[in-house]
């Protein structure tokens, strides 16, 4: 699993412009890529806005960014319970964000 921080990667030069960033390559190659913040106090940036940026700026998808944040739970440091129980909230979370508005 490859944890990014796309807008430290910015700051840092390891990628030209944000717009560059292989995230989406690296999802679409396969790679079991996560999305992160490095340090929010020096990049002075949060996740939600990272989460933003990988759909606006460096063109994934919604779905791609919900599959990679759904691996980063995979890989968390975090007991099969607890992990469990994250999932179910994330999976029910997405159903309600896909349920039709009522008429």
């Amino acid at each position: 699993q490859l944890d990014t921080a796309p807008t430290s990667n910015a700051q840092t030069k390891a990628v030209r412009r944000l717009q560059e960033h292989p995230l989406r390559r690296f999802y679409e190659q396969g790679i079991k890529v996560t999305i992160s913040t490095d340090s929010r106090t020096v990049s002075q940036i949060t996740l939600s806005r990272e989460f933003q940026n990988a759909v606006g700026v460096i063109g994934c998808s919604p779905e791609q960014v919900w599959s990679m944040n759904l691996q980063a739970l995979e890989g968390g440091f975090a007991d099969e319970v607890s992990r469990a129980r994250l999932r179910h909230e994330f999976v029910d979370a997405q159903a309600r964000l896909h349920k039709p508005a009522p008429n």
